[in-house]
């Protein structure tokens, strides 16, 4: 009887696989480094600590009412706002820099919140943290943000106990207390669900 002799499987040359290995990996290098990119901007560019705008004299005098003045900061159009003008009302604080893609991703998303809410009381603040203030209100008007915009300073940092990525995202109750905070850009459905609570 005469045995068949079996075929063997032609040898994949070990340069050959060790490419394969190497491609996977950085297919998963590549897709992890995607989803950072999309979520959120490092602020290593546009340290928030060193934002530089123009500011009055400090946070811890408090008005009239017994309200602590949190920030004292200019908007995009000169004017000088403070935290006790938005007292007693739900409010959300977005710290965002027009070079953040992630922030420029998340600001139709807060001005369609805010075009929803606003005639229940909320109020959306946004706070850029850019180096170069003169670049922040052409894209404010180009972009048709209805929220104010503020500049921030270094003092904000301590204030709010800011991290080091953007966007990020506080929302408080009416009486002032922090309900969450968000690092990264969120989906529509996300924001509307931190906006709820605060609502109620």
């Amino acid at each position: 009887m005469i045995q068949q002799k079996r075929k063997r499987s032609p040898k994949v040359p070990a340069d050959l696989i060790t490419m394969r290995k190497f491609t996977i990996l950085l297919t998963i290098l590549l897709a992890i480094a995607a989803v950072l990119a999309i979520s959120a901007c490092g602020n290593d560019s546009s340290d928030t600590s060193q934002a530089v705008a123009k500011t009055s004299s400090n946070y811890s005098r408090s008005t009239s009412a017994g309200v602590r003045e949190r920030f004292e900061l200019y908007d995009v159009n000169g004017n000088l706002r403070r935290w006790s003008e938005f007292a007693g009302k739900p409010l959300v604080l977005n710290f965002w820099a027009t070079w953040c893609g992630p922030c420029r991703h998340e600001i139709p998303l807060l001005k369609k919140l805010y075009e929803d809410y606003r005639s229940e009381g909320l109020e959306i603040i946004g706070i850029s943290v850019d180096q170069a203030p003169a670049m922040v209100k052409p894209f404010v008007d180009r972009v048709k943000i209805g929220y104010p915009i503020l500049y921030a300073d270094g003092k904000l940092v301590s204030e709010f106990k800011l991290g080091g990525s953007i966007p990020f995202t506080i929302f408080f109750y009416p009486d002032g207390t922090e309900s969450a905070r968000i690092t990264g850009a969120r989906p529509e459905s996300s924001l509307r669900a931190e906006i709820e609570k605060i609502m109620n």
